[in-house]
């Protein structure tokens, strides 16, 4: 009888509520950088990278498949800065061998994103 005992519940006369978020709580939700954190995997930290960012621009390491403006938009939102221009950088996995194993590296993908002048992402902290 336990089966059927959902369909012998009585009705009230005040419909059951859901919890309805207003638009404005999901529009600033969305314009948090959570949902940008997949597209910038980690700050690109080399020597190359550590004197262009003297030039106002910054290495980032990227998911593979996002293009310049998700990469522009995500930048924006994380370190709050104003992104000029991103230049992406695609480096294919290479063949690697180990005695009889064979084997690959992870193909990499960079972003080059220059910011206006004045302001500062700080990677090291």
């Amino acid at each position: 009888m336990a089966i059927t005992d959902f369909l012998k519940k009585e009705k009230t006369g005040k419909p059951e509520t859901k919890e309805v978020k207003s638009m404005k709580d999901i529009y600033q939700k969305m314009k948090s950088g959570a949902q940008y954190a997949h597209i910038i995997k980690k700050p690109y930290i080399t020597e190359k990278a550590t004197l262009l960012s003297e030039k106002n621009q910054y290495v980032f390491q990227t998911d593979p498949k996002a293009n310049k403006n998700s990469i522009k938009k995500a930048i924006e939102s994380i370190y709050k800065v104003k992104v000029l221009d991103v230049n992406i950088i695609k480096l294919p996995a290479k063949k690697k061998g180990w005695g009889k194993l064979a084997g690959s590296t992870q193909a990499i993908c960079k972003a080059v994103v220059k910011i206006q002048d004045g302001q500062k992402i700080e990677i090291l902290t």
